[in-house]
């Protein structure tokens, strides 16, 4: 009974590696379409990315990957933004849209 159960495991554990395996090829082909957006609102201004970092010391926000900042019609797309909340300054790197459809 005890080796019915061993092999038994066994089986299921290669199927979950193999799993695991397939899914982890298959993962990095997918990341651009399912990657999870990080979002934050300061005030008038909201800021998204697929990564987004807060520096406290500098009031800084540094976002990356398909990067958005929208402050009322004005709109500022970038691969990398930065944005200080305290001056609203923002500076746009690689790949840098504007609109501003006042």
């Amino acid at each position: 009974m005890n080796i019915e159960k061993s092999t038994e495991f066994r089986n299921r554990l290669r199927q979950l590696l193999f799993v695991i395996l397939v899914c982890s090829f298959q993962l990095p082909l997918l990341a651009p379409y399912c990657s999870a957006a990080e979002k934050v609102e300061t005030g008038k201004t909201t800021i998204t990315s697929e990564t987004l970092l807060y520096d406290e010391a500098s009031t800084t926000y540094t976002a990356k990957g398909r990067a958005r900042i929208q402050r009322g019609e004005s709109l500022l797309e970038a691969d990398e933004i930065r944005y200080n909340d305290k001056t609203s300054d923002a500076t746009a790197i690689e790949n840098v849209k504007y609109q501003d459809r006042m």
